[in-house]
């Protein structure tokens, strides 16, 4: 990614560099698999879904998938390979296969950022009975960070909210996520979240949402009366 656009639009939504980066190469990696043979395999769910196909403001940090119809882990391997030779930022750390879930790190570092970040690529192989219409749809995915856009298999919201709702304990993200999903289907909810200190929150939420929104929302933790600072 070149500086000056990232600093544009780090600025222009008021986030970290380290978001900004990090959605581009998620949206880079999701164009990667959707438009090979082997993304009709994978549902895209969870968080990072919740953003690109259902505009949460919440940035998010993992690439998480329900796995639908057999897949060659090989061709998936050199797949996400091929990646390091168009985009010298970009290292395939790992992929693996551990009981019922298929793993793959990437490793990501701009030249113009002190640190380097990691991205996961989490699929669930469990016998699932989703079914296409009902559980999941074609969805396009966006990002006001790219200009790029994905046509995806996207989980449905219900399902994402029942996801999100079997979490316990619940963390920071997971609150905000079904406060979210509530009011995209019409339910006015409190976001209440005053159950986390401030380091909870800091960490587990504040980080990935945009400095104007975390004013607007007023975001307090337990027993504390201020709002929490920027």
């Amino acid at each position: 990614m070149i500086k000056e656009i990232a600093d544009e639009i780090k600025d222009s939504i008021s986030v970290s560099y380290e978001q900004v980066v990090r959605e581009e190469y998620e949206m880079i990696i999701l164009k990667k698999l959707y438009e090979s043979g082997q993304g009709k395999s994978f549902v895209f769910k969870g968080g990072t879904a919740l953003r690109l196909a259902y505009g949460s403001p919440r940035f998010s940090e993992d690439l998480d998938f329900t796995v639908v119809k057999d897949f060659s882990r090989k061709d998936l391997t050199i797949l996400f390979k091929a990646l390091e030779k168009n985009f010298d930022t970009l290292k395939l750390i790992e992929t693996k296969q551990k009981y019922y879930t298929y793993f793959g790190l990437y490793r990501v570092k701009e030249d113009f950022m002190k640190q380097a970040f990691s991205i996961k690529f989490e699929a669930s192989i469990r016998s699932t009975d989703y079914k296409e219409g009902k559980d999941y749809c074609l969805k396009s995915l966006s990002s006001p960070v790219t200009n790029l856009s994905v046509l995806a298999l996207v989980d449905n919201i219900d399902n994402i909210k029942k996801d999100k709702e079997g979490i316990k304990p619940p963390r920071p993200r997971d609150v905000f996520d079904l406060w979210y999903i509530n009011q995209e289907q019409g339910k006015s909810t409190d976001l209440d979240l005053k159950q986390f200190n401030r380091v909870e929150l800091n960490g587990g939420l504040l980080k990935n949402l945009p400095i104007g929104l975390r004013d607007i929302l007023k975001i307090k933790s337990r027993n504390d009366t201020r709002e929490i600072e920027r």
